[in-house]
C-alpha cells in the first residue's frame, strides 16, 4: 500500500475498507498472529494504553505521539504489541 505522507488517518481509511470488503463478502482474514479489526483494536488500546479512541484509533494515537510519520512509527510499535497479546 501506497499512504501518502504517512497519514495514520488515511491508512485507517484503508483497513476500514478492507475490513468492509471481508465482511461483505463473508470472508476472514488469516494470520499467524491476532488478525486486526479496528474496533477489537481501539478496544485494546483504551484498555492497554488508556487512550481515549471515540474518535478512531488514528486519531487516538496522533493526539498521543503528534501527526505524520512518528503516529505511523507509533501505530506499528502498538499494532505488534496488539498482535502478540
Amino acid at each position: 500500500m501506497f499512504v501518502v505522507d504517512h497519514s495514520l488517518g488515511e491508512l485507517a481509511n484503508m483497513l476500514h475498507g478492507y475490513e468492509a470488503c471481508l465482511w461483505n463478502h463473508d470472508l476472514d482474514e488469516e494470520s499467524e498472529d491476532r488478525p486486526f479489526h479496528t474496533a477489537i483494536f481501539s478496544d485494546w488500546l483504551t484498555e492497554t494504553e488508556g487512550l481515549s479512541t471515540s474518535c478512531g484509533f488514528s486519531h487516538a494515537i496522533e493526539h498521543e505521539a503528534g501527526e505524520g510519520e512518528a503516529a505511523f512509527d507509533r501505530f506499528f510499535e502498538l499494532l505488534d504489541r496488539y498482535r502478540a497479546s
